[in-house]
């Protein structure tokens, strides 16, 4: 009863702030969802091509990961956990495939396409033979709480035209699409050593490669990292149905959709959801598993442990959160059973670190590459993975202790950006959630999976994001204190009015609205592409992208000089991630003379150059030539380019109303010796830059 009311004064204070908030937020004025009536024909037929190469990637992924948890025997009972528990499977073994062709030089777009629409139509097929019992799933979702679950749809349908737009996340545009589109380009997975995330193992990237060979935009990829979010909705349902609270299940997706970090993550094409899905859906399978002898479910619950460790680093203390909720739900678990699940968890990580060992001489690239590779010609600074994420323990224990312990009540507010909150109405029920489902014991086993995958992540992160993981079994404990038996009354309607005004509130403030434009088609993608004020960062490489994509020859190289973001161009390319030496500064500092410079340029078949001079200003990027190397560059520089394309200087006013270098692009081609031995206009890269030459030569704006 004191956890209740300790739950019920924590949402009351909380309510007290919506009066002022849902006042701000009506004189702000406009929608976070579009009418349907400004739909225009244009813009709904677009829609309806890439729902359907985002619904055709995603049965292809079920129907696999149905087969293989009917081979292993372990598909749940629940329709719900089931329908996950297969989705969350299939795209693990679906994403293992994607890395296998690659690495065998087999990325062939034809290919792929035919690989997903025989596994689509497989699916077809066995729901023809086999259809779904759609009156026990009828009664699962009702449950689940008909309010809860509407709640949770609702969630998804505001979501859905935030993910039917394109994608501008700077991360997205470098890595999660970024590299599985080069892939694509190049036919095959290599060494990428200056993007220093290719080493990073990514599922999540490789599901989205396969939706990239039906919609090269990405915007089918950014539906489907929706689905993560869906998926994980029905798992949480199918866990409070398991564990005799089926109501509590409903509540918690709700819960967790509305977190102001999910979505953000859910309008982003990441792999936070995707980790989320496979960690719960394997959470799922050990207790379904834990009174069983057989190796079948352990075997699926390791294989999703895996998947979940090839999605990021930080998921690598997963098994031991696996192992402390078998351990909870029916004692020591055998030795054998735990061979199993690692030796399937292994079987999916193993793949990665051999690639990384095999085109980085180092199995957790670029992690501490300067002590496993001293003296390596590309040293990335990757310690930029983690900045502003990271406990900072070096400045000492008592500093990275109270940044530690702070971190939770830091992640209550909401602030300018939705991936720094997890929100007030989900971590002010967890203590009563905690507190009531410690006493009831088929809860232990999930209170001691989140307390495990917790711990670890909570002494290396300060940000929000990064625990959505663990948000998601929490979010099953907060709501089973609103929906256990012999709750107070009040809270189930106070939740409900709370999770209804906090989420109007946080998506009016944090969703970014530009976007509405877009997928109305009252904007185009490409002018939206070009010129974008709902990010702190320029506008992406689009304009100059899509004229390499018409001038520049389908062999052509690409050497991207002052941007990681390299998925709108679509030709073969070179770039450098943010904070470490890029290709340029290093091949200039080792060139004698500018001929020998452009020899480097010829041996690495490089024939364009692309320069975001905005991003430069916004970094205030300061580089490391050498005298020498300055010289060599604006030797080879005046000979032997000439500037095809400019785009800029153009300043914007941002929506909240600082002033933004928004544009300033250009593009060189490299010269034939015959075209540089002709008269023709030479073109000072470092125009409008402050060059001093001293012992370095340092870029400034």
């Amino acid at each position: 009863m004191n956890a209740l009311a300790a739950a019920g004064l924590a949402l009351a204070a909380w309510a007290s702030r919506l009066p002022a908030a849902l006042t701000a937020w009506a004189a702000r004025g406009g929608a976070v969802v579009p009418y349907p009536w400004d739909l225009t024909a244009a813009a709904a037929a677009g829609h309806a091509a890439t729902l359907a190469a985002a619904m055709t990637t995603a049965l292809a992924l079920w129907t696999g990961g149905r087969a293989a948890l009917r081979a292993l025997g372990a598909a749940p009972a629940s329709r719900l956990e089931a329908g996950a528990a297969a989705y969350a499977l299939g795209a693990v073994l679906w994403g293992q495939l994607f890395l296998a062709l690659g690495l065998a030089g087999l990325l062939s777009v034809p290919l792929l396409r035919a690989l997903l629409i025989a596994g689509a139509a497989a699916g077809c097929l066995e729901l023809a033979r086999r259809p779904p019992d759609l009156a026990a799933l009828r009664r699962e979702l009702l449950e689940a709480g008909p309010v809860w679950t509407a709640g949770f749809a609702l969630c998804l349908a505001v979501l859905l035209p935030y993910a039917l737009s394109p994608e501008t996340f700077y991360d997205s545009l470098e890595y999660h699409l970024g590299l599985p589109r080069l892939y694509l380009l190049r036919g095959a997975i290599g060494p990428v050593p200056d993007n220093a995330f290719a080493g990073v193992p990514s599922v999540p990237a490789m599901v989205y490669g396969w939706s990239l060979a039906l919609d090269s935009t990405g915007t089918a990829a950014h539906v489907l990292n929706l689905l993560w979010l869906a998926a994980t909705g029905a798992a949480l349902a199918g866990l409070g149905r398991r564990l005799g609270a089926p109501a509590a299940g409903g509540l918690a997706a709700a819960l967790f959709a509305a977190a102001p970090c999910v979505s953000s993550a859910a309008q982003m094409t990441g792999v936070e959801l995707a980790w989320t899905l496979f960690s719960t859906t394997a959470l799922s399978l050990i207790l379904g598993a834990a009174p069983r002898a057989k190796a079948g479910p352990w075997a699926a619950a390791g294989l999703l442990i895996g998947g979940a460790m090839a999605s990021k680093n930080l998921a690598w203390a997963l098994p031991a959160a696996g192992l402390a909720a078998a351990w909870a739900a029916a004692g020591r678990p055998s030795k054998r059973r735990v061979a199993w699940t690692a030796a399937a968890a292994a079987a999916v990580l193993a793949p990665w670190l051999v690639k990384n060992a095999f085109h980085y001489g180092n199995p957790i690239y670029p992690f501490l590459h300067e002590r496993i590779q001293p003296g390596a010609q590309a040293m990335p600074g990757w310690r930029y993975l983690g900045s502003g994420a990271t406990i900072e323990w070096s400045a000492g224990l008592a500093a990275g202790a109270w940044a530690w312990l702070k971190a939770p009540l830091a992640s209550l507010r909401y602030s300018g950006r939705l991936s720094d909150s997890a929100g007030l109405v989900l971590l002010g029920l967890l203590p009563a959630g905690l507190a009531a489902a410690r006493r009831e014991r088929a809860w232990r086993p999930l209170l001691a999976f989140a307390a495990a995958a917790w711990l670890p992540l909570s002494l290396v992160t300060v940000l929000p994001r990064y625990l959505i993981p663990v948000y998601a079994p929490l979010a099953l404990a907060a709501a089973f204190a609103v929906e256990r038996p012999g709750a107070a009354a009040f809270l189930r309607p106070l939740t409900a009015a709370l999770l209804a005004g906090s989420s109007a509130v946080v998506w009016r403030w944090g969703l970014p609205l530009s976007r509405l434009r877009v997928f109305t088609g009252e904007v185009s993608a490409a002018e939206f592409l070009s010129r974008s004020d709902e990010a702190y960062y320029p506008a992406p490489l689009y304009p100059a992208g899509r004229w390499l994509g018409e001038h520049a020859p389908q062999d052509a190289k690409v050497l991207i000089f002052g941007d990681a973001r390299g998925f709108h161009v679509p030709r073969d390319h070179v770039l450098s991630t943010p904070m470490q030496t890029t290709v340029l500064e290093r091949w200039a500092n080792a060139a004698p003379d500018g001929a020998a410079l452009r020899a480097r340029f010829r041996e690495e078949g490089i024939g364009w150059i692309l320069v975001n001079h905005a991003e430069i200003v916004r970094r205030r990027l300061e580089l490391s030539f050498t005298v020498a190397g300055k010289r060599s560059l604006d030797e080879f520089w005046a000979r032997c380019t000439r500037k095809t394309f400019s785009l800029g200087p153009e300043t914007m006013v941002l929506s909240n109303g600082r002033r933004s270098l928004d544009r300033w692009l250009a593009v060189y081609e490299v010269l034939s010796e015959e075209e540089a031995a002709r008269p023709h206009a030479a073109d000072d890269l470092f125009a409008g830059y402050d060059v001093t030459e001293e012992d370095s030569a340092s870029v400034k704006r």
